[in-house]
Parts: C-alpha cells; structure tokens; sequence
C-alpha cells in the first residue's frame, strides 16, 4: 500500500527521476490561472492531485482534500476506457487505480509516453465563481515529443512550448480531425472550434497567459504533436 501510495505521488507530480531530463527547464515553477463560475478545462497541476490520489487510495481516510474554496468538482478523462474518472468530490477509486495500471509506472519500464500524456492534460473543474487558481508545476510537463496521443479524444493543455507557435507549427505527426477549446464567449462558456477558424489556427501564436489553459483533440491516428525541424536540401549533382 505505501509503495502504490508513493508511486501515485511520483507518478502526478512529475517527479520521476527517469523522464526528469525530459522536461524543459522553464516549463515547471510557479504560475496561475484564470477560471471562470462554471465549467473550465485546466491543466492537470491546477489541482492539488496528490491529495485527491491519496483520498482515493485510501478512501476510508478523514482527511479532507485540501481544494482551493469554491471548487464543486473536478472530472478527469480516462481515454483507455472513454470515460470520466470522477476526481472531487469522493474521488471513484476503482476507477483511479485501473488508470494507473494503464498508465505503468516509468521507472520500471512503463512507457514515458503514457506517463506524459497524464502530467499534459487538462481536467475538467467546475468553479463556484470567478477566481483565479495559483498552482506549482514540478519537473514537468513534457515536451510533446514525450507524449504519446492515441487515435480519438485526447485531452491537452497550454504548456510554454507553445509560446511563440501556432497550432499548426504544433502539429507533429498528427493527422487533427478536431480541435476544441471551452471558453466563455458572449457571457457563457461553450465550446469553440480551433481547427476550423483556419485564421487561428494558422496565424493566432500562443503567448504567456495561454498556459495552462485546456483544450481537447481528436486525432485519426495515434501521434505526437510538436514543432518538426527544417531540414535542408543536399545540393544536387553537378551537370
């Protein structure tokens, strides 16, 4: 029991030594985040996971998460099931533990890439109110080259490899079928296409005050996302 209590730990935080050379120096640190009264997808170190895997771990516990005030709920997707995994409140700890198995454990071979695609995604939160969400990223997340994306939904957040990048210049080996982000617009939150607005998603570059942010993809093929490097032309025989 300690030994999995531990590895959830590790495995949420981004501390495992193994994929620690993997990150970029400035992607962890202090940063913060603007949530609205309803429903925001956020990544995944807004929320304190620890407490919440811990609960789930060991549910007959009386300690309380410590959440931020205001916050009714939080909702993962576990993409190996297409299903969301309540987080908070009563964390489904059935439901917690299976991910994991999933997810495997990088410092006894698991697979870097599952483990990345957890510490890049986004959640989903449901605030109270207006506020805003001050969270410390750990060792992470990961460069997208370290972030295995399957065939359907995935779940994604802003991380500072985007700053200066369109979602195109982003898009690796992927072939995008969707692109959605959940933002209020006009005094509601709705859902707002990223792919199909072909200015935005061609010209509009991500900057500071998008990290953080989450937004959801459907892909036809399983992939990575990321910036491809220009090669140059051998020069050709001469005549």
């Amino acid at each position: 029991m300690k030994c999995k209590s531990i590895f959830v730990a590790i495995l949420l935080l981004g501390l495992v030594t193994v994929v620690s050379a993997e990150t970029s120096s400035d992607y962890g640190g202090s940063r913060s985040i603007r949530l609205r009264e309803g429903w925001n997808l956020a990544t995944i170190y807004a929320i304190p996971i620890e407490d919440i895997f811990k609960k789930a771990e060991y549910p007959e516990s009386s300690a309380a998460v410590d959440l931020y005030s205001g916050i009714g709920a939080i909702f993962f997707y576990d993409r190996y099931n297409s299903e969301y995994i309540r987080m908070y409140p009563e964390p489904e700890s059935v439901k917690i533990s299976q991910l994991l198995k999933n997810v495997g454990d990088p410092e006894k071979g698991g697979d870097t890439g599952e483990y990345g695609a957890v510490v890049n995604s986004s959640v989903w939160i449901y605030s109270e109110k207006d506020q805003t969400l001050n969270y410390n990223a750990v060792d992470g997340p990961l460069q997208h080259k370290y972030v295995n994306i399957q065939s359907g939904w995935n779940f994604l957040s802003v991380t500072p490899e985007y700053i200066g990048k369109t979602l195109n210049q982003l898009k690796g080996s992927c072939n995008f079928m969707k692109i959605y982000s959940y933002s209020r617009d006009g005094g509601r939150s709705s859902w707002v296409d990223m792919l199909n607005d072909t200015n935005f998603f061609n010209n509009e570059k991500f900057d500071e005050s998008s990290v953080g942010a989450g937004f959801v993809i459907k892909v036809t093929n399983s992939c990575k996302m990321g910036t491809t490097a220009s090669v140059p032309t051998v020069p050709s025989f001469p005549n």
